[in-house]
């Protein structure tokens, strides 16, 4: 495999109507806005979701769900324990060799980076960073959220004196009425080095961007009401890249709407400088 050459930059435009596309624990698991009142689906939310497009295509992921990693793992700790090299490299305290072997062995610690810190003397705590640079998604405009009120018809909770077993409860739940979140994010060749994160590494995550609500329907999320609508990715031809950051991502133009798919996009041209639009799944 190759290692990444060349600075990656990319853009992704999340569509969703009546849904939940990420719920803060904190207050009620209502969507998230920020104090302004616009939408906003978080970095780590945007990662998860990456994450289990990349397991479900084969990769190996780090940051995994218990059933995603070997039964008889119970912790991220005792899942650094099942690479040999990585135990190999804990009882010499060789942190270079460490890292290294976690970069080789897992595709979201090469990509996003990780912060191994587990407790005891006699266990290797150290840092990867990573290439992959993902922001929050944050909509175009400012969101609408209504809350309905839905009964719970399994009480887990004791039954009060006279009451039934079954006794129904009442909750809510919350949606937003649409929205369109914008995310942005660039990939590093300086640190995709480091890692060794390849040009393929950066083809699987970007399918994975594509994929990012494939067979992720919930009921906050029922199917068809979330999904990335579309993806820009633009590659310079040098590391450092032909223009910054903030530059490629200020030639998209996007203009909010009350009709599907709930934005309008415009683009500057950016000489000799390619740029892939592609369609989500």
């Amino acid at each position: 495999m190759s290692i990444l050459q060349n600075r990656i930059d990319f853009c992704g435009i999340i569509t969703a109507e009546r849904c939940n596309p990420n719920g803060d624990p904190i207050d009620g698991n209502r969507p998230r806005q920020d104090w302004s009142g616009y939408g906003i689906i978080s970095d780590v939310c945007l990662k998860r979701k990456i994450r289990d497009r990349l397991y479900e295509a084969g990769h190996e992921i780090f940051v995994a769900h218990p059933q995603q990693r070997p039964a008889d793992v119970k912790s991220l700790k005792d899942y650094a324990k099942t690479v040999p090299e990585m135990v190999k490299a804990q009882k010499e305290k060789n942190e270079d060799a460490f890292r290294e072997a976690a970069c080789k062995k897992w595709i979201d610690v090469r990509a996003f980076g990780q912060v191994f810190a587990f407790k005891g003397r006699n266990f290797v705590s150290t840092q990867v960073r990573g290439p992959v640079s993902i922001c929050e998604a944050k909509t175009l405009d400012i969101v609408d959220v209504f809350s309905e009120p839905i009964t719970k018809c399994i009480n887990l909770d004791e039954p009060q004196k006279g009451t039934d077993m079954s006794s129904d409860r009442l909750g809510f739940r919350s949606r937003i009425d649409h929205g369109a979140y914008v995310f942005c994010g660039s990939i590093y060749p300086q640190l995709a080095k480091t890692t060794g994160f390849s040009e393929e590494d950066a083809e699987a995550i970007k399918n994975a961007m594509l994929h990012m609500y494939q067979g992720d329907s919930a009921s906050a999320r029922p199917s068809g009401s979330i999904g990335l609508h579309r993806l820009y990715w633009w590659k310079h031809d040098c590391q450092s890249g032909q223009y910054s950051p903030i530059k490629v991502f200020r030639s998209l133009h996007l203009t909010p709407q009350k009709e599907y798919p709930f934005y309008r996009a415009e683009m500057d041209e950016l000489p000799k400088m390619a740029v892939e639009e592609l369609e989500g799944w």
